[in-house]
């Protein structure tokens, strides 16, 4: 089984003899939320994701949630201006707005296609309930 978030996050400061107070103090976050990672109680964006690596000297993939996958778009300034408009009227950051807008979009062609749900739930049983409860959870 793979080791979690918290777990990792933990082994590794412990491996560099830290308490949760250095780390949190090196990488500029507060104490709590080191505790509440390491609980797997929360989960950090990227961004301070790569505060943590550095500040234990490790790569960011030696850190990153084994569930989740990044991706690069190449975006216009026009698009990334819509997209923090949207992020800005949800109350929500920039890369939760991206995701939650592929997310839709994904939704809107599956359901613009009865049979594409239908191979998708066959390769993947339960993928379309996953994407409607990502909408959901995200606020849309």
């Amino acid at each position: 089984m793979n080791e979690s978030f918290g777990k990792r996050l933990a082994r590794l400061r412990a491996e560099k003899a830290m308490t949760q107070r250095d780390l949190a103090s090196k990488a500029g976050i507060s104490w709590s939320q080191i505790s509440r990672y390491e609980s797997d109680l929360a989960q950090p964006r990227l961004k301070v994701l790569m505060k943590l690596a550095e500040a234990l000297d490790v790569h960011k993939d030696d850190l990153k949630p084994p569930d989740k996958k990044e991706i690069t778009l190449s975006l216009s300034d026009e698009m990334i201006s819509k997209i923090e408009e949207f992020a800005e009227t949800k109350k929500i950051a920039f890369d939760q707005a991206v995701q939650l807008i592929v997310i839709m979009g994904m939704k809107m062609k599956l359901d613009q296609d009865p049979l594409l749900v239908e191979e998708l739930e066959s390769e993947i049983p339960g993928a379309y309930e996953s994407l409607l409860k990502g909408i959901s959870n995200d606020g849309a």
